[in-house]
């Protein structure tokens, strides 16, 4: 389903819109645009098969693509960051801000996609993420700790994150203040909220999860005492205190099983990881079957999996 997104462009508040990157399926991956003044800047780029869904929104929002003029995405992650080339192809005023970390890596993709492809296989890549082109050197740039871009009278403090990924960065916007969170602050999808309550659950993806250093960007977020989370898998969610300990707890019972079972296969892990989550889940007053709940988080959980592996041998 890595055509036109059957989710159209949501209106959020202060300006923010949520766009649906059509990644796998709807409901999965998004991306935010923002309006300071008489400019725009799209916040995580999608896959190369999300470029035609994000103009298309952009067109339907009345967004002319002269008046994009930032492309930021989390972290260099495919489903955040492989449209990047190709929209700012069709994006002509737009400059890329990207972690320091990561921006050679979308300036020349090759060693990128070896490794996305080592991860997921050939036929599984191609699928989930289409063309993905290189972005022009001359218009993308390193995106410090603490760099602060001026969007039209709109102040956006880019801040390095760790924990998920070495490269990966959360945009503070002070308007709203909300956090755009890439992966570092997990996934909660609508499908498994209890009620009004988010679900949440660690994104321990290949190939640089850090339980050292992720508590220590939960903490530095948190200091910032936000509003809002948007998260690119999926949506605004309340930046509540319960929500930042559940993340915290998990991400250590991760951490924790991965080490229990450290002989097992990653089918093996994954499951254990989904064993856990849904037992979590079922305490807090999820009423999900278990086959719904691991429909919507089987991918996640295996690459959860994997990633927990990756980092135990490097241990």
């Amino acid at each position: 389903m890595n055509s036109v997104s059957p989710w159209p462009a949501q209106a959020l508040e202060h300006e923010i819109w949520r766009i649906d990157t059509a990644y796998v399926k709807p409901g999965v991956a998004a991306c935010y645009l923002l309006r300071g003044g008489d400019d725009y800047a799209l916040i995580e780029c999608g896959t190369g098969l999300s470029v035609q869904p994000i103009m298309q929104a952009l067109k339907g929002l009345g967004v002319a693509p002269e008046a994009v003029r930032y492309l930021i995405p989390t972290h260099v992650h495919l489903d955040h960051a492989g449209g990047a080339g190709g929209l700012m192809q069709a994006l002509p005023e737009a400059q890329l801000l990207v972690h320091p970390r990561g921006l050679r890596h979308l300036i020349d993709p090759g060693k990128l996609l070896a490794g996305a492809r080592a991860v997921y296989g050939e036929a599984q890549f191609k699928a989930a993420n289409g063309e993905v082109l290189a972005a022009p050197a001359q218009r993308s740039h390193p995106a410090p700790d603490g760099f602060v871009l001026d969007l039209g009278g709109r102040s956006l403090e880019l801040r390095d994150a760790p924990g998920h990924a070495k490269h990966h960065l959360v945009v503070w916007d002070e308007r709203s203040r909300g956090f755009f969170t890439g992966d570092v602050f997990g996934l909660c999808y609508p499908q498994l909220n209890i009620g009004e309550r988010p679900f949440i659950v660690p994104t321990t993806t290949p190939v640089q999860f850090d339980p050292v250093a992720w508590p220590q960007t939960l903490a530095m977020m948190q200091a910032y005492r936000p509003l809002a989370m948007y998260l690119t898998h999926y949506g605004r969610v309340a930046a509540s205190a319960e929500l930042f300990a559940q993340l915290q707890e998990r991400l250590k019972a991760h951490a924790a099983l991965a080490r229990e079972h450290r002989a097992a296969d990653e089918a093996s892990l994954a499951r254990v990881l989904g064993d856990d989550l849904y037992a979590r889940y079922r305490r807090s007053g999820g009423a999900s079957e278990r086959a719904e709940f691991d429909a919507v988080l089987g991918m996640d959980l295996a690459l959860n999996a994997q990633g927990l592996q990756v980092w135990l041998k490097a241990a």
